[in-house]
């Protein structure tokens, strides 16, 4: 039976319960209170840049800095977000390199209750960097010794304490390769980037459109999916925020308006026994008007209240529950469904096989039934909707479905998901070269540390 409560007992209840868990995939989230962790934004993130390194490349050092300038402006005018404004602080003192990264970025956290435990000269006086790293060797040597990638964005100071739970971020990172490739493309790695710096982690739906079926659906991919695809060629197409991306910048940074004019959803999944929990698996809610544009995803259990280091799941701290919840869904009509998390996707290393076939949710939803039974749920500004449950069937034979198929979609022939139509070549002057190339590998955001 799906049940309705109102907004204020809901949340009265959000915070009382040990094993609750909060929507979209923040990188970080309180001990205690189970609130996503953000910057302060009645304040600027003030960041300092790598100088120019006066290196040879297709796009110059003017033209970088006003792309990443652009990139910003993307993040800070999402209507249903207050996003704190990015303010230009100056330039770092030297041209950052393999050599002398280690002043101004590491991987690792640290609170301001002991900056002097920082391991960078950056941390400890809270300056937020962005490095251009021209030959790889700051990627290749700290930043993604543990995970290949292209480019690395982090928050790495927090207000508080490792004990006691911090409440802010505080300081962070950005470092990307110099590409000689088009704009688009280093548009597209720094708002990615941009984004887990802001707090956000990777997200894992629409998976299936490359990995089963191989399809270019570039335009309805949410900004924050990982971005590695199976072919190793980084997509030059995702220069917006899908509506993925700002529900999720609107979770971490709501307006004043986000929470009284968006609806929230929330269940369990559970193994075909109808008892055990099935966690760190992804949970995906469609808009029935246009299915891949308008998806949204939670991963059970990802975060809880109460739970140990900030980050972590609930399930490494109490007994699995396969919680999830939705918060700031538009308005509109959506479907449920379960699957499983990408393998390639390192969505905070919360992958696990998902012990049955991918499946909507249906009232009753049993073991027993057909995977792509389904019913719809309708939401309006305000509503609260619970026992949206989920009973997986069970099947875990290397055949099973992974993904709903996409034939199971009423995919329309226009999408709310559109390409940019700003020219960034134009904007910052630049012509195309006979011979670029684009970019390859992804990036990597590994959080718990």
């Amino acid at each position: 039976m799906i049940k309705k409560i109102s907004l204020i007992l809901f949340y009265i209840f959000l915070l009382s319960n040990l094993n609750s868990v909060f929507a979209y995939n923040v990188s970080y989230t309180h001990k205690e209170t189970g609130e996503p962790i953000r910057w302060d934004n009645t304040q600027t993130i003030r960041y300092w840049v790598d100088p120019d390194p006066n290196t040879p490349g297709n796009l110059t050092y003017e033209q970088l800095n006003s792309l990443l300038q652009e990139a910003m402006k993307i993040w800070e005018s999402v209507p249903t977000a207050k996003v704190p404004h990015f303010e230009f602080a100056g330039y770092l003192p030297e041209d950052i390199n393999g050599e002398n990264y280690g002043e101004y970025v590491r991987l690792s956290d640290c609170y301001t209750s002991d900056l002097d435990a920082c391991e960078s000269e950056a941390q400890k006086n809270l300056q937020t960097v962005i490095i251009f790293d021209r030959d790889h060797s700051i990627l290749s040597n700290e930043l993604c010794r543990i995970q290949d990638c292209s480019a690395h964005g982090s928050p790495d100071v927090f207000e508080g304490s490792s004990t006691d739970g911090v409440t802010s971020i505080m300081q962070g990172h950005v470092v990307l390769r110099r590409y000689t490739s088009a704009p688009e493309q280093f548009m597209a790695v720094a708002l990615h980037e941009l984004g887990h710096l802001l707090g956000l982690g990777h997200v894992s739906h629409n998976h299936q459109l490359y990995q089963v079926y191989n399809l270019g659906y570039d335009e309805v991919d949410p900004l924050l999916f990982y971005a590695s695809m199976d072919d190793g060629t980084l997509s030059t197409e995702r220069i917006t925020l899908n509506p993925d991306d700002e529900l999720g910048i609107s979770v971490l940074y709501p307006s004043d308006t986000f929470e009284s004019e968006t609806a929230i959803v929330s269940g369990y999944v559970v193994q075909s026994d109808g008892i055990t929990a099935m966690s760190r698996v992804n949970v995906v809610a469609r808009e029935t008007s246009d299915p891949l544009c308008k998806a949204y995803s939670a991963i059970t259990e990802r975060y809880c209240p109460m739970g140990g280091n900030f980050g972590q799941l609930c399930s490494y701290y109490y007994t699995p529950t396969g919680a999830y919840i939705f918060e700031g869904l538009p308005p509109g009509t959506y479907t449920i469904e379960v699957e499983e998390i990408s393998q390639n996707q390192n969505v905070n290393n919360t992958e696990q096989a998902l012990l049955g076939d991918a499946e909507f949710w249906n009232q009753g939803d049993a073991a027993s039934e057909d995977p792509y039974l389904r019913d719809t749920i309708t939401v309006a500004a305000g509503d609260v909707v619970e026992d949206i449950d989920i009973v997986l069937n069970g099947n875990t034979s290397e055949e099973r479905e992974r993904f709903i198929p996409l034939d199971q979609f009423d995919i329309p022939e226009t999408t709310a998901c559109v390409d940019s139509t700003t020219d960034y070549a134009a904007l910052i002057g630049y012509e195309t070269p006979s011979n670029s190339t684009a970019p390859t590998g992804g990036c990597s955001l590994i959080v718990d540390r």
